[in-house]
């Protein structure tokens, strides 16, 4: 926390506006993700996202974006989350990014499923998967795979949950990613225990 200060402090004397903007992000996501300090945090989305609109960079415009419907959601906003979301897959889409437009979509399915549209939570987790490629992370593909089958469970479609978690259990290099093989081996073994 004390460097990522430091870093947007100089960053901000540089008159450098994609270092200004890069230390807004990540000292945002250590306030939210690790702090619990969601607000201030999206203090610091904000200046990187009017900075990286400043430049038009749609790719930071989009993560930006992605981090703070996370924070909004975290506040229990899911509507200012779902919104955000939206516009960042677009970005993603007119960037050609497809592993942000992929992390994008997956997390605005995780967002209808919170608010009990589990039918398009379960459209829109197809539609990140169809952005995945080959060359597409593990741990991306894990994450869209365990949250799909979570909304597939939480539908009652336990099979289709199992189907997921055991794919995700299968991509190569899962072993790799500890915190994700946990969540899909955890999430396997309570979908299993349900009839189909």
């Amino acid at each position: 926390m004390a460097h990522l200060t430091e870093a947007v402090e100089l960053a901000a004397g540089l008159d450098d506006d994609w270092l200004t903007g890069m230390a807004n992000l990540n000292l945002g996501a250590v306030h939210s993700r690790h702090a619990g300090r969601h607000e201030l945090a999206l203090d610091h989305y904000a200046t990187a996202l009017a900075l990286a609109e400043k430049n038009g960079r749609p790719r930071m415009i989009s993560s930006t974006l992605c981090f703070a419907a996370e924070a909004h959601l975290a506040l229990g906003r899911p509507a200012e989350a779902t919104e955000l979301l939206r516009r960042a897959a677009e970005l993603a889409r007119e960037a050609e990014d497809l592993p942000l437009r992929a992390a994008g979509l997956s997390q605005l399915a995780a967002t209808e499923h919170v608010q009990g549209d589990l039918r398009s939570a379960v459209d829109t987790h197809h539609e990140a998967l169809s952005s995945l490629t080959g060359h597409t992370s593990t741990w991306l593909e894990m994450g869209v795979r365990i949250r799909l089958g979570s909304t597939y469970a939480a539908a009652g479609r336990h099979a289709e949950a199992c189907q997921e978690f055991r794919t995700a259990l299968a991509l190569p290099g899962a072993g790799d990613h500890p915190r994700e093989y946990g969540l899909a081996r955890d999430a396997l073994s309570r979908s299993a225990a349900h009839p189909s």
